[in-house]
């Protein structure tokens, strides 16, 4: 099996330490080279071996297929720039509007790969067992969301989430009631009215989304839940459920991490699909 040749840029080792995690658990045959020019930072040390962060230079951009921006990276513009100019493709944590929600590896002339606003993949995940079932034909959303720097404009946000719920849940009515987005530490929560086409018990509804304290997965992803690591990176909390005004309206509470326990999921399943495609 050839290895797709990865790339991952990242200033902080943590963040390549889960995103290793999360590829392993998926089984992405990969070969990885770590990039920085953050000094001082020490070899990520893993069973297998040891990966040294090295300088940016062309010959690294030249070998990759793949390109990985997690932040914090301090070289994120000059990787956009040098990455125009070359064949990878490109796999960014850092959301941008101007761009459509994209989940898979695209073909022709779009290379760029968006991730989900968070508020969107934490939805969209949570839901997708009652998805699955068929049984949920309606949500109102509320969201809230905190981040250190915003990049985003909170104006747009409401539209943004509108449209990439609805990319991604296309068979459910959405009505986003609320966007909120501050400056602060790194923080998402939403407030979900489901409305469902047939009655559930609490106990049922519970035992659907796999229990209000657990991790929540997407069906591709069950393996992961015998991996504590990678487990922890994909966690979602449902801290309430709530009866609505009869059986088939249910009030759910969502709190996540935005990059940590979405996005870095989220990255390495783009590994994962590119490296299936070179070995197709």
């Amino acid at each position: 099996m050839r290895r797709l040749r990865t790339l991952v840029v990242t200033d902080k080792p943590v963040q390549l330490s889960r995103l290793i995690d999360a590829c392993t658990v998926l089984g992405c045959p990969c070969s990885l080279n770590w990039a920085s020019s953050q000094k001082g930072l020490r070899p990520l040390t893993l069973a297998e071996g040891q990966i040294r962060p090295q300088p940016l230079n062309r010959i690294l951009f030249e070998r990759a297929e793949l390109i990985v921006i997690l932040p914090p990276c301090r070289d994120n513009d000059k990787i956009i720039q040098q990455y125009k100019h070359g064949k990878a493709k490109l796999v960014s944590a850092e959301y941008t509007e101007n761009l459509p929600c994209q989940l898979g590896l695209e073909n022709g002339s779009v290379r760029q790969i968006q991730l989900p606003l968070p508020e969107v993949w934490m939805i969209a995940t949570a839901l997708q067992p009652l998805i699955q079932l068929s049984i949920l034909t309606q949500v109102e959303v509320c969201t809230e969301r905190q981040e250190k720097k915003l990049k985003n404009q909170p104006a747009k946000l409401a539209s943004c989430l509108q449209t990439q719920l609805e990319r991604l849940l296309p068979e459910i009515k959405i009505n986003i009631r609320k966007a909120q987005l501050w400056e602060g530490e790194s923080y998402v929560e939403a407030d979900l009215i489901l409305i469902l086409n047939r009655s559930l018990t609490a106990e049922q509804l519970c035992r659907l989304l796999q229990q209000p304290d657990h991790s929540l997965v997407l069906a591709s992803e069950k393996i992961l839940d015998h991996f504590q690591n990678a487990r922890q990176e994909t966690r979602i909390l449902i801290d309430q459920i709530q009866k609505g005004k009869n059986d088939r309206q249910w009030h759910l509470r969502l709190t996540s991490d935005p990059l940590q326990a979405c996005q870095i999921a989220a990255i390495a399943r783009q590994i994962s699909t590119a490296a299936q495609l070179k070995n197709s």
